[in-house]
């Protein structure tokens, strides 16, 4: 490809939190390979506050990828076109890029589709089983189709997009853009909390998807035991829906901890957790977000040891990223799961022992 030829990319990624914020390194590296390119970036709502402030893009927008109710296929469909027509209908894109290497669970495929773009690069819908099913004859939507079925890192997987389209990577670290702002908000809540001699641990009680999320009764186990041994103090970091976690967890520690759950934007929960000696929780937003500001992270992982490593909780695809960190998992799936889990509840992570979870986090405050 060459590269003075691309004048307008765009880049759709229309997944959650944590997976954008392993896009990070993706935006960046593309930034350096097409550097005179403008470069439109285009992700859900919910992760716009976070994309908001991204040096490496020249346009951002927002789409909502979910609709309810009655007739849901046709009114999406719709709402695509309408989405294309208002930002799109003047522009003619020389690529358009989906970096996401599984199942496009969220129609970023046939939005690249109808944005006419010259160069629509993307992975098969043949790379993995469930993409196979859910994506049948998606790659009707790309000019340019990569095959590649092996099992990899999320950020790995971003990165040979470009590496693909003959670019090189400088780096794999990720990275986030914190305003004055956002960091003035983070030393409001903290400063009349917060003791310079204690630790500071976040909480991550919450998860996308209940099989995520392991017992809050563990956490107290955990955290009441590391108030004894190591007096520090907690900051639940979460959204909305979290808040009433974070203050059953406040009843059991009392003045130890801090709920910010839901009063924070992304950002700004972002400079809480930059503050903070380490991120202990579920595989969630919040824990990449922690990995990617380089904490150190302890995640409590609903798949076992013995998974499949295709799967979307596999810590091999979807881990925090960097060194330092430490996966908690159990060692085998409950029946009748198997490979991964797949329970609507809280299930194979229930076998995630507290005690192993306290060894990981003593290891971490240890070695600072």
């Amino acid at each position: 490809m060459q590269r003075e030829t691309i004048q307008e990319i765009l880049v759709i990624r229309l997944d959650e939190i944590g997976d954008f914020v392993l896009t990070t390194a993706f935006l960046r590296e593309l930034r350096n390979n097409f550097r005179d390119a403008k470069i439109t970036l285009v992700v859900k709502q919910e992760v716009y506050n976070i994309a908001q402030t991204c040096p490496y893009i020249d346009l951002l927008y927002a789409y909502n990828p979910r609709v309810g109710g009655y007739f849901a296929k046709i009114r999406l469909k719709w709402r695509k076109r309408r989405f294309v027509k208002r930002f799109f209908r003047k522009k003619v894109f020389d690529l358009a890029i989906v970096p996401r290497w599984d199942a496009d669970d969220h129609g970023a495929l046939p939005l690249v589709g109808l944005s006419h773009s010259k160069r629509r690069v993307g992975y098969s819908e043949s790379v993995s089983e469930r993409k196979m099913k859910q994506n049948k004859g998606y790659n009707l939507y790309l000019t340019d189709v990569i095959e590649d079925d092996t099992v990899d890192h999320e950020v790995k997987k971003n990165l040979n997009v470009i590496k693909f389209l003959g670019g090189t990577c400088s780096s794999d670290s990720l990275e986030l853009w914190l305003t004055e702002d956002d960091v003035a908000v983070a030393e409001k809540w903290l400063a009349p909390f917060q003791k310079e001699d204690r630790p500071l641990i976040a909480l991550g009680v919450g998860a996308s998807r209940a099989r995520k999320r392991w017992p809050l009764a563990s956490f107290v186990e955990v955290s009441r035991k590391l108030l004894v041994e190591k007096n520090v103090q907690f900051v639940v970091i979460g959204g909305a829906d979290d808040h009433v976690l974070g203050e059953e967890l406040k009843v059991e520690l009392g003045i130890d901890l801090l709920n910010l759950a839901g009063k924070l934007s992304l950002r700004q929960s972002a400079a809480v957790l930059e503050r903070c000696t380490l991120f202990l929780g579920n595989d969630s937003g919040p824990k990449h977000i922690a990995a990617a500001l380089q904490r150190p992270v302890v995640e409590t992982i609903c798949h076992p040891v013995n998974g499949s490593p295709q799967s979307c909780y596999s810590p091999e695809r979807f881990g925090a990223w960097g060194r330092g960190h430490i996966a908690v998992q159990p060692s085998v799936c409950r029946l009748p799961c198997t490979e991964s889990c797949y329970s609507s509840e809280s299930h194979c992570i229930l076998d995630v022992n507290p005690e192993n979870v306290l060894a990981a986090v003593n290891k971490i405050i240890l070695h600072r």
